[in-house]
């Protein structure tokens, strides 16, 4: 084949591939879409192209950029229409134009809709417990309780809490529970949790946290696990408050106060409680004592009573938060606890040997009245190491003291085997006063390890004096204890 056709063939062939892409790059629609008043440009705004012939099916729809620009690639010649919409706006459409080959369309306007939707509310339903790795959450707000209950009714229905008719706390079968405020310790649930959980409003509390295997950073007090008592934060500025008042039968009745006023950088907050009660217990208590090997009955055993638990009780609390700045924060606040309770109580008492017969028979009434009041004081400071919120320093520093006394009565009287009367007089007075000093670091060391460590200090004195009919007996304790921890995980 001669040279000169093959130099011709080649630049055929360079010439059709080059007019090829050529009109490929040119068959090209472009355009930007602002808003009329503003003329600023519309970001994301739906940009659709038409043919002329077909106003339903779309040829191609794009999206505007962060300049409001357009573009429609590989558009065979043709006439054409372009429609613009965006949430809030009316539609626009663009004439008919022709496109041959490349087609630049200039600005499109459009402008703000007058019929414009109402503000759109997204909710959802937060499930009311939740299984993290190391805790169980229950989510008080989902509870109906939250309105009218205390803290007590409200653990009632947390899996593997179990509350006794008195209030008593059991966790998986253990009493020996740790109980924290916001997750700092309280002196208040520490003495008397039963009493102190009936007086904290369950429309107070966001959240209550079980922790069944805690880590070493909590002290050894909870052996059976921690119950952390989260209370709600209000975050709302200026003041607010709300009133709740909830009435029952056995001449039981509460009401809470809740205070708060917010501002940008600074919260104080304060609220009071009063709760009332005259319960009636009924109980029975019925036993068959036998010898070691379980077969012979030795006796029988038969009590059955009635006790009345009238009690009323105060339950002030305050505190201010402040942020100093991005990196400082500071907390203060405290509590103060008034109760007055009177325990009267008739039970009979019966004994009989293993032919049903008579041993003895006693009647007892009990009466027990009941003064308490309690305080306590906390300060709390974080301080934020640089923009790392996992790299902080905390201190925290809480004072409590108590008084209270109990003065009780025991008057039983025996008409088996022999008529016989006895009283007893017993008078037990405590107080006291707890200090406790916590100090922590924390800081993230890689992505998946932290390093935290820290100390706490507990310094206790207390001061009990017991009395029957005889002679009074004092007790004085003092007791202190240091503990420093460090964990990496």
């Amino acid at each position: 084949m001669p040279k000169s056709f093959i130099k011709h063939l080649f630049f055929l062939q360079i010439s059709v591939l080059f007019s090829l892409t050529v009109s490929s790059q040119n068959q090209v629609i472009t355009g930007k879409v602002v808003e009329m008043s503003t003329r600023e440009p519309m970001q994301f705004a739906s940009v659709t192209l038409f043919e002329e012939a077909d106003t339903i099916a779309a040829i191609q729809g794009s999206a505007t950029d962060g300049d409001g620009n357009f573009m429609f690639e590989q558009v065979k010649p043709g006439n054409y229409f372009v429609s613009v919409s965006f949430i809030g706006y009316k539609n626009a459409r663009t004439s008919i134009f022709k496109h041959e080959e490349f087609t630049k369309l200039g600005t499109i306007e459009i402008e703000a809709s007058e019929i414009l939707l109402e503000d759109v509310i997204i909710t959802g339903k937060q499930d009311i417990l939740s299984h993290n790795i190391d805790k169980k959450v229950y989510q008080v707000g989902q509870d109906i309780l939250s309105e009218s209950g205390s803290a007590t009714e409200i653990l009632q229905n947390i899996p593997s809490v179990t509350v006794d008719v008195n209030g008593n706390v059991s966790l998986r079968g253990t009493s020996n529970i740790l109980f924290l405020v916001n997750g700092r310790p309280s002196a208040l649930l520490r003495r008397s949790s039963a009493t102190a959980l009936q007086q904290i409003p369950a429309a107070t509390i966001d959240r209550i946290e079980v922790i069944t295997n805690p880590s070493a950073k909590y002290k050894p007090d909870g052996t059976g696990g921690i119950i952390n008592i989260v209370l709600k934060k209000e975050t709302r500025q200026g003041v607010n408050g709300q009133i709740t008042v909830n009435v029952g039968n056995e001449e039981r009745y509460n009401g809470n106060i809740l205070l708060n006023y917010g501002a940008e950088d600074f919260n104080v907050f304060g609220t009071y409680s009063i709760r009332h009660s005259n319960r009636k217990v009924y109980y029975s208590d019925q036993r068959t004592n036998r010898d070691s090997t379980g077969m012979e009955v030795l006796n029988y055993f038969d009590e059955t009573g009635n006790s009345r638990n009238n009690s009323l009780s105060h339950v002030i609390s305050a505190g201010a938060g402040y942020e100093l700045n991005d990196n400082n924060s500071m907390e203060l606040s405290g509590t103060w606890y008034i109760q007055n309770t009177t325990h009267t109580g008739v039970s009979e008492i019966c004994k009989d040997d293993s032919y049903s017969q008579p041993i003895s028979r006693i009647t007892s009434n009990q009466t027990n009245d009941e003064y308490e009041h309690e305080g306590e004081a906390s300060f709390a400071w974080e301080h934020i190491f640089g923009e790392d919120e996992d790299h902080t320093f905390a201190l925290e520093a809480a004072f409590a003291a108590y008084d209270e006394e109990e003065d009780q009565i025991f008057d039983e009287q025996q008409t088996y085997p022999d008529p016989e009367n006895t009283t007893e007089k017993i008078l037990i007075q405590k107080s006291g006063n707890q200090t406790e000093v916590t100090v922590e670091y924390a800081r993230s060391m890689f992505e998946d390890a932290e390093l935290e460590a820290g100390y706490m200090g507990e310094f206790i004195n207390e001061d009990i004096c017991y009395t029957n009919n005889f002679s009074p007996d004092r007790f004085l304790l003092t007791q202190n204890v240091h503990a420093l921890y460090a964990l990496w995980g």
